[in-house]
């Protein structure tokens, strides 16, 4: 397997992206180990407890997006994140979570460029996904199929949506769907798994759905209204 050297990451923050802003990001994913030693045992015996997630992150500070979507995001729950280690093209890798910003601190010496650092803190599952879709939209479509698996029975689809812009006149917004198929046949046969709620200003959805699926593929598509719209939107998914 190749090495990567990290130039190009995805960082989308709700409805922010906030790639362009960081010069780092980290992502924590461990497990409360527990000791479940007891008498007449010659070592320690360990168990997994809860699982947890962290993600950090830092850069340059900017007054515009990045200020507002942190100092904002500070206690509250539920925002959608969505990281990527490379450019973000529809079939890389992504990590999905929802969480909760913990900390943003901007800071610097006197006469060095004016930086920040933010944590937010899982609130459920860290999802190990695949973008499906990135990109600016002027018109109802279909994105690339994709062979994510099937779903178990104890397994969940999770899927999150970022709109990061909206312009246009005509109420513009977009309704995004993900369907699925037991192959890459889209002639109707197809089903509609998950229904993001009409979205018509930029802010982020998260969505799941429970398993079983025996279905492999899937796909996303959109339904674009409004008129002269433009806008540009992310989607990822990930079973686990």
């Amino acid at each position: 397997m190749a090495e990567l050297v990290l130039i190009n990451c995805q960082i989308f923050h709700g409805g922010y992206d906030l790639s362009s802003k960081h010069n780092e990001i980290s992502l924590v994913y461990g497990a409360e180990i527990k000791d479940r030693t007891v008498f007449n045992t010659n070592s320690r015996l360990k168990k997994a407890g809860l699982a947890d997630a962290e993600i950090s992150g830092g850069g340059f500070w900017d007054a515009s997006a990045l200020d507002e979507a942190l100092f904002e995001g500070v206690a509250v729950d539920g925002q959608v994140f969505s990281i990527s280690p490379s450019t973000g093209v529809p079939g890389s890798r992504a990590y999905m979570l929802q969480g909760v910003d913990g900390e943003y601190v901007p800071g610097a010496r006197i006469g060095e460029l004016l930086g920040f650092n933010f944590a937010a803190y899982g609130q459920g599952e860290l999802v190990r996904g695949t973008i499906m879709e990135n990109a600016t939209r002027a018109a109802t479509g279909t994105g690339t199929p994709r062979q994510l698996g099937a779903v178990g029975a104890a397994q969940k689809m999770y899927a999150a949506l970022h709109v990061f812009g909206i312009t246009g006149t005509d109420a513009p917004g977009v309704s995004v769907t993900v369907d699925s198929n037991d192959a890459d046949l889209w002639d109707g046969t197809e089903s509609q798994r998950i229904t993001f709620n009409p979205a018509t200003a930029p802010g982020a959805q998260w969505a799941s759905l429970d398993g079983p699926v025996t279905d492999t593929w899937w796909r996303v598509r959109w339904e674009i209204t409004g008129t002269n719209p433009s806008i540009r939107f992310a989607v990822a998914l990930g079973i686990k």
